[in-house]
């Protein structure tokens, strides 16, 4: 089916596109690919590699430079913190996206990252958010990139979550794109551009998510031969029967009245690369003397990993699946381009730890913490300690937010109320720490949690308590497994450099993720993003010869 609708999108354009292509590599690269693999664990490319192609991970590893000691190094390891510092080459603290949502003050609520409501869609049926960069408060790589050349590079992002596309995409993007669930569009905001462009309203008249939602999931391999042996997921968010396993796609899409399915399965990565594919054709990415950029953002697969975890059959058969895709994708820009003018960058917003249950089962250390039995009697707490009153207005993402109205207008030392509050929260199984925002405006930590957690803290954004949990636990969710901790299943991720002049190396040293805008800042001789602390991964600047 996938090549099928390959050639649909295809048909008649490659032919014209791939005549001449140069094996002599540019002084700079003629595009810049940023691939993120949502809540990719490193040892995924080793476990699964047996499963693997030859020409998708398994050719990016062997001719490629690969990073195997990389790491996000802050301590709330989220999606959006993850593909904001990717890009910027700052962590929370700098750019400003300490979590995927966090709480504001002056508007009593939580604001999630991205979504902007002084923007317009440009579908006018869409039911969706609207999205825009504004959230992120310094440059990124691709911004830099368009600083330096009078904005001559075209600049485009591209992912199914819309928070993530506009955050990958930077300030300065020509196109921010995400996929709306509600109408199987892909579509933007006016932040971009008035219009979707004619190529875009064509391509979504395909209605290609109708073809991919009559497909079943199903493994493709027998169960016996995936690392899983067999699945032991419990948490089945499809509502239909399930056999050995099996989703049905179209089922699911009639119960939702959405296509919503292919954001939890294989085929809304397939259905990414596709519309990476028509933005690269429609807007002649590198085929001009600037360097452009184009940052992918897979989003299913993630979701797949949360539903399911990282030892079912479901996240093994989805990485089969993955690297087929990724394998059709290289050859794709081998053709259209030349891997000689491309520079690929393979990497993840985060890791993901074992669920609980299954640590369970093996007598390793674990737990589920109850975050909101833990604001409930923290208040309580502060009643009988201060007297009745609302002293905190809301916890969120491992955060506490105390009342600053409240306490000032009572004349009580804030820095006293949160320090009662933390050794409080030091009390429950669970929690290692608990750190006081005035502890971290205050000190500067150089290593361990107290420093991963000042690289996450904001002072305008982030609470008045951040608590972190003990390696194994995770707070309370729907999901299987979720990502929020400074512990290696969580910081550890991919990160790998392939095509252009990449020479053919490991490197084993700890890099942080915040290196890899710097480095591609010194790959183009231009200035890295504005806050960026990254360090240049100088043995990527050894061409290869």
């Amino acid at each position: 089916m996938h090549k099928i609708l390959f050639t649909v999108l295809l048909l008649g354009t490659l032919p014209l596109l791939s005549q001449n292509v140069p094996n002599i590599p540019s002084k700079k690269p003629k595009l810049i690919v940023i691939v993120i693999v949502d809540q990719m664990r490193y040892d995924y490319l080793a476990k699964f590699k047996h499963n693997f192609g030859k020409n998708g991970f398994n050719r990016l590893l062997a001719e490629g430079s690969t990073c195997t000691n990389a790491r996000h190094d802050y301590l709330l390891t989220q999606q959006l913190p993850g593909y904001s510092t990717i890009v910027t080459g700052s962590t929370p603290s700098i750019h400003g996206i300490t979590s995927d949502k966090w709480y504001t003050r002056i508007k009593n609520e939580e604001k999630y990252a991205g979504i902007d409501a002084t923007v317009t869609p440009l579908l006018p049926d869409s039911k969706s958010n609207n999205f825009s960069p504004r959230d992120l408060l310094t440059t990124t790589i691709s911004d830099e990139i368009a600083l330096n050349n009078n904005h001559q590079s075209k600049i485009h992002s591209l992912a199914f979550d819309g928070r993530a596309s506009v955050l990958a995409g930077g300030h300065a993007a020509d196109g921010a794109w995400w996929f709306d669930v509600y109408t199987g569009n892909w579509t933007s905001s006016n932040y971009y551009c008035d219009s979707l462009p004619a190529w875009l309203n064509e391509f979504n008249e395909k209605k290609l998510p109708e073809l991919y939602v009559k497909r079943e999931w199903t493994p493709q391999l027998q169960v016996e031969d995936y690392s899983a042996g067999k699945s032991k997921t419990k948490n089945n968010k499809f509502k239909f029967e399930k056999i050995g396993f099996l989703y049905d796609l179209l089922a699911q899409r009639k119960i939702a009245q959405s296509y919503k399915v292919l954001t939890r399965t294989p085929f809304g990565n397939t259905f990414t690369f596709d519309f990476a594919k028509q933005v690269i054709i429609n807007d002649s990415l590198g085929r001009d003397s600037y360097t452009d950029f184009l940052a992918i953002g897979l989003n299913p697969i993630g979701v797949i990993n949360q539903e399911h975890g990282p030892m079912s059959v479901e996240i093994e058969d989805a990485y089969i699946r993955l690297d087929e895709d990724l394998s059709q994708f290289i050859n794709f820009l081998d053709n259209v381009i030349g891997m000689n003018d491309v520079l690929l960058v393979l990497t993840s917003d985060r890791g993901c730890p074992h669920s609980p249950e299954y640590l369970k089962q093996m007598s390793l250390p674990s737990g589920i913490f109850n975050q909101g039995q833990l604001f409930t009697l923290a208040k309580s707490y502060l009643n009988v300690v201060y007297g009745q009153g609302e002293w905190i207005t809301a916890y969120s993402e491992k955060q506490f937010y105390l009342n600053h109205t409240l306490i000032e207008d009572s004349s009580l030392s804030l820095t006293d109320i949160q320090e009662r509050l933390a050794r409080f929260t030091l009390q429950f199984s669970g929690v290692v720490n608990a750190v006081t925002a005035n502890t971290l405006q205050s000190a500067n930590f150089t290593d361990g949690s107290f420093a991963l957690m000042q690289r996450s803290y904001h002072q305008r954004r982030s609470g008045d308590v951040i608590i972190n949990l003990e390696p194994g636990w995770i707070e309370k969710s729907d999901y299987v497994v979720q990502s929020n901790s400074g512990y290696d299943y969580d910081t550890h991720v991919p990160l790998i450099w392939f095509g252009w002049e990449i020479p053919r190396t490991t490197i084993y040293k700890n890099i942080s993720t915040t290196s890899i805008a710097a480095t591609i800042a010194a790959m183009l001789d231009i200035v890295a993003p504005g806050g960026s602390s990254g360090e240049v991964i100088n043995e990527l600047m050894q061409k290869n010869k």
